[in-house]
């Protein structure tokens, strides 16, 4: 999604101290979503050649799973069949993927009411009114949000409608959605498979330590939500193949293929629909490579090396090779602009946005390609007396043909009012790109003259 922004020490209007934005600590809350839940486990009911190919950890020593329903859940007998079910796949998902429970994970089920009123303190930690609005306005400016948007609107009616849970790294507890259904069926195991998945990885490698939390950095954390989302969404697959017949499989499909939750998708600008499914698709394949190479082992090794870039994830090899992206600082134009400007917003782009950011000039297939030689960015936005506002956009590539490329690419963007402006060398093998957006041409004119 259009990253979540900073938030000030001392909060101002703006989300600015000093005219600078500034990073502050979020909650962790990994969901999982129905539409892509259905990708990534309605598999055949056979091992899969990961897990015949490389060997299943044994179990290992541990507490015993006890399932403990929320006081809300349904009464009598589908609350017996219901703890049943879940104290089976709790049981079943350790070994599998091969880290043993080291605490008890509570649980509880929300209905839709419930879910809507847990996603709406969730939005509300997440980040103010005043953010939202700033990120709104950013996306719109750049072309990624329909003028009018209300990002928070937006992201709140995609996760009612697609949410199936999520667990929650701040409290340690997972939380399934009961979407009317009056069952513990196949598609709810599968997700409590995949929650139950980040609750191992919590307890094991510490998601709190992976820098989600700085939100100066979207496409890192993109990048290791991938990470995260890829693990959980192989392990699941590989549960659904132990353990959900061929039926079962075709009904958490035709689940996932709801025409209400599908509308709901498609409804969705093109920037969200893709940073939602990327983690757990995209996720999913960087996952899935790691796994073939070393087996669970390789993909535990990875939280402590954690991909820093959704490059890394869409072209793994640079991954494997320590490819990272390259530090590079926006210029800093708060002296040049005067009194009444603030510094809004600051970000990583990344090689993933960047690339549904030049679609709509270019196609999917140019726009990968103008994307695919990204080294590093970065993104500020300054806004001013009377509505005047600034976007500054650094971008880096390995070589002058790459830059050359995307330039060319930046240039034709359907965005109103974009300018690119030359740049110089990072470094042997790296160009710069500036590109700039204004509410004011003469503004831009003179920070960035035209033949500058």
């Amino acid at each position: 999604m259009v990253k979540k922004r900073i938030r000030s020490g001392g909060p101002s209007a703006d989300g600015c101290e000093n005219g600078r934005a500034v990073r502050r600590p979020v909650r962790l809350v990994l969901l999982a979503f129905s539409v892509l839940l259905g990708a990534c486990s309605a598999t055949a009911p056979s091992p899969s050649p990961l897990s015949t190919s490389v060997p299943t950890l044994a179990p290992t020593e541990g507490p015993t799973p006890t399932p403990a329903l929320s006081p809300g859940s349904s009464g009598g007998a589908l609350d017996l069949a219901m703890a049943a079910a879940i104290a089976e796949v709790e049981a079943a998902v350790p070994p599998l993927r091969g880290l043993e429970l080291r605490a008890e994970v509570p649980n509880r089920i929300l209905d839709a009411a419930g879910l809507h009123a847990e996603l709406l303190r969730l939005f509300d930690e997440a980040a103010t009114p005043a953010e939202y609005a700033a990120q709104s306005r950013f996306g719109e400016r750049m072309g990624l949000l329909p003028a009018g948007s209300d990002l928070r609107a937006l992201q709140l009616a995609l996760f009612e409608e697609q949410a199936l849970g999520f667990y929650d790294q701040d409290t340690r507890q997972m939380t399934l959605v009961e979407r009317g259904s009056g069952t513990f069926g196949p598609l709810e195991r599968a997700t409590l498979a995949h929650e139950y998945t980040h609750a191992l990885q919590d307890q094991h490698f510490g998601l709190a330590d992976l820098g989600l939390d700085d939100l100066t950095q979207g496409d890192r954390a993109l990048a290791r939500l991938a990470l995260i989302e890829g693990d959980a969404s192989l392990l699941m697959q590989q549960w659904a193949a132990e353990n959900l017949s061929f039926a079962d499989a075709m009904k958490v499909l035709l689940q996932a293929l709801d025409p209400r939750q599908q509308a709901v998708l498609a409804g969705m600008p093109p920037i969200l629909q893709r940073q939602l499914m990327f983690p757990y698709l995209d996720g999913l394949a960087f996952v899935t490579g790691l796994q073939a190479a070393g087996g669970w082992t390789a993909v535990d090794a990875a939280y402590s090396r954690p991909p820093d870039s959704t490059e890394q994830i869409l072209h793994p090899e640079k991954y494997t090779v320590g490819e990272g992206p390259v530090a590079i600082a926006s210029p800093d134009e708060l002296g040049r602009l005067g009194a009444g400007w603030t510094e809004t917003l600051a970000d990583t782009l990344g090689e993933l946005t960047i690339s549904v950011w030049l679609e709509p000039a270019g196609g999917t297939k140019d726009a990968a390609a103008a994307a695919a030689g990204w080294g590093g960015d970065r993104v500020t936005m300054y806004e001013g007396p009377d509505g005047a506002w600034l976007i500054v956009w650094s971008t880096a590539w390995d070589t002058p043909a790459d830059a050359a490329e995307f330039a060319a690419a930046a240039a034709a963007s359907r965005v109103r009012g974009v300018r690119v402006v030359g740049g110089g060398p990072v470094a042997a093998t790296d160009r710069i790109v500036l590109v700039v957006l204004s509410s004011d041409a003469d503004l831009l004119d003179r920070l960035y003259p035209p033949t500058r």
